[in-house]
């Protein structure tokens, strides 16, 4: 005989029948380490199943003025004016969260609809060079008038 520990399924011992409805031999007051014996439904066996509970939280804070500056991971290989033509990867320091700059207000898939939130470092950096680039490129193609 074998045993089968810590499986997503009750799995039968006897002829390693894969029960994959294992949920409904435990009702919702049952716990972890809650046993029962069911007859499996390929062979007809008894076997003892025993339940295992996993927990996991999750926690958030509302942030009260996002300063975003690159991803750690975002234009490591890649020098400013080549990051300027992309769609910037961006993290939080307050919050700690990540942000697509398409997710952002004005974005394609705004995540964030409003609020404060101002850009640092080298995001700041990258998005100066933008506007200076955008404006060079209005200049050389004659679309600037009233001293814009």
């Amino acid at each position: 005989m074998s045993e089968y520990k810590y499986k997503d399924n009750v799995k039968c011992p006897w002829c390693n029948y894969e029960h994959e409805d294992s949920y409904e031999f435990f009702s919702s007051r049952y716990g972890d380490g809650s046993t029962t014996s069911i007859d499996c439904y390929s062979c007809g066996k008894e076997i003892e199943v025993t339940m295992h509970v996993d927990v996991t939280y999750s926690s958030s804070i509302e942030c009260p003025g996002h300063e975003f500056d690159l991803s750690q991971h975002e234009g490591f290989l890649e020098n400013n004016e080549q990051l300027v033509k992309k769609e910037l990867h961006l993290h939080c320091n307050v919050c700690k969260e990540d942000f697509y700059e398409w997710s952002l207000p004005g974005g394609k898939y705004a995540k964030i609809k409003e609020g404060t939130f101002k850009y640092i470092g080298r995001a700041k950096e990258i998005l100066e060079l933008r506007q200076l680039t955008k404006t060079r490129e209005n200049v050389s193609n004659g679309n600037l008038s009233n001293g814009e």
